[in-house]
């Protein structure tokens, strides 16, 4: 339901209403009845009649948009922009002196623009000179003295694209001194063992990771992981108890952060059906292939078990075929125990008809996932994309030997060592010992 237009009334209309009520002796009622007008409207009419007179009922003049304080603009200033000749007005008629004042108060605007837009580029071309770079502060330098000479700071800082927040914050004294902002830092972190460790120790420490050259280290892994990884590594190894947040600060201080990369996340486009609650209820298996300069590419195929995220049987080879898949499987069964379901894409290694048949006597559910849909195989997909990310990389492989023997000491570090964000930032061996306190995994049909 649409509300009532608003009536709106010429202040030729609201003088003759007053004039009336003060030459003759009608209420505000009778008025209002007489005319159509609320009561209560005529009353404040009257009341800003006899404080303004004649000017009461006057439109406002509006300020030039640019201009706050016109008293305070420089004479020169004045000169230069052409404002002080704005208010000279011909014998023309009043329209076009109005007119004219606008055209005026319009060039005025843009010149002033121009002349801001050159003293920054100015400071610009003088800081480029020495070698520096423009810096926030000189910006706010130059908005500052436009604005205390007048201007309004909504136009100055829409010229120098400064945010408002940017020059409000400005204003507070903290703003201009030097140092960081914030709390000091204590210069230590507190330890298991009740004590405290030294800054210049976890940067030793965090050095040392950095130092180790060798692929067949499984410490060699841990520069390539992100500050939460690492801080959760330092408290499970060592014992330290160190935020994210300031080891972050700390690598950085070391030159130890790489440039960070976008990752792009993928939206569940599916329902989630599967609870998986205990080991080997859900595996999943996948190829990827890896370059080597004497063999060629070379087939890693890796099955994981979903609950605990860990590894539980790879093979590496120039092909990967149906024998090879079952073969893995009769490996990672002894070595583990037997799954209710394995999952995995339709590819000719696991669709073929011994695997079904092997399956079948197993009595091992096997799904197949949906073509082109990466989240049927969520797990073991994302497994792949850390291997490649921080194995694959950062290491050259000369042939298939060289590639398993890396490999090995890789995955030791991804089942022993390596933190994971999905499993609390656990170890998958740290999570299965510890089965009994985790939360159920949900998965994509």
């Amino acid at each position: 339901m649409k509300g009532k237009t608003p009536r709106r009334y010429s202040s030729e209309f609201k003088i003759k209403l007053v004039k009336e009520y003060l030459g003759t002796n009608k209420s505000y009622t009778e008025l209002g009845v007489e005319y159509d007008v609320d009561a209560s409207l005529i009353m404040s009419w009257v009341k800003r009649y006899e404080r303004y007179k004649e000017n009461a009922f006057q439109p406002p003049k509006r300020k030039p948009s640019f201009i706050a304080d016109e008293s305070k603009i420089p004479a020169f200033l004045k000169e230069e922009l052409g404002l002080d000749k704005i208010k000279e007005h011909s014998d023309d008629p009043e329209e076009i002196n109005a007119e004219l004042e606008r055209l005026k108060l319009e060039l005025a605007e843009r010149d002033l623009r121009i002349r801001i837009l050159k003293e920054k580029l100015k400071k610009t071309n003088m800081e480029e000179n020495q070698g520096k770079k423009l810096t926030d502060i000189t910006i706010l330098c130059i908005a500052n003295k436009y604005i205390n000479w007048g201007f309004r700071v909504s136009f100055v800082l829409e010229v120098l694209e400064i945010p408002r927040s940017s020059y409000y914050r400005s204003k507070n004294p903290g703003f201009f001194l030097k140092g960081r902002r914030g709390r000091k830092e204590r210069g230590y972190a507190f330890n298991v063992f009740g004590g405290i460790t030294k800054d210049e120790e976890i940067e030793k420490l965090l050095l040392w990771f950095n130092a180790i050259e060798s692929p067949l280290q499984e410490e060699y892994y841990l520069k390539y992981m992100g500050s939460k990884k690492i801080a959760r590594y330092i408290r499970n190894v060592y014992g330290i108890i160190v935020n994210h947040k300031k080891l972050h600060r700390l690598r950085k201080k070391l030159g130890l952060v790489g440039k960070y990369k976008r990752r792009e996340r993928h939206p569940y486009t599916r329902s989630r059906s599967i609870t998986v609650t205990k080991a080997n209820q859900l595996w999943e298996a996948d190829i990827t292939f890896v370059k080597t300069r004497e063999d060629g590419n070379a087939a890693i195929l890796n099955i994981i078990d979903v609950y605990d995220r860990s590894i539980v049987g790879t093979y590496v080879g120039k092909s990967c075929k149906k024998e090879h898949f079952i073969q893995l499987m009769k490996i990672a069964i002894t070595k583990r125990a037997k799954p209710q379901i394995i999952r995995t894409d339709n590819g000719s290694q696991f669709k073929a008809l011994d695997t079904g048949i092997y399956m079948n006597e197993e009595n091992i559910i096997h799904e197949f996932g949906i073509v082109r849909n990466p989240d049927s195989q969520a797990f073991i997909e994302s497994s792949f994309s850390s291997l490649k990310r921080e194995f694959v990389r950062n290491n050259e492989f000369k042939n298939l030997e060289d590639l398993c023997e890396k490999l090995k000491v890789y995955l030791s570090f991804y089942n022993n060592l390596r933190p994971h964000g999905s499993l609390k930032y656990q170890t998958p061996r740290y999570y299965t010992e510890f089965s009994s306190q985790n939360e159920p995994v949900y998965v994509n049909p």
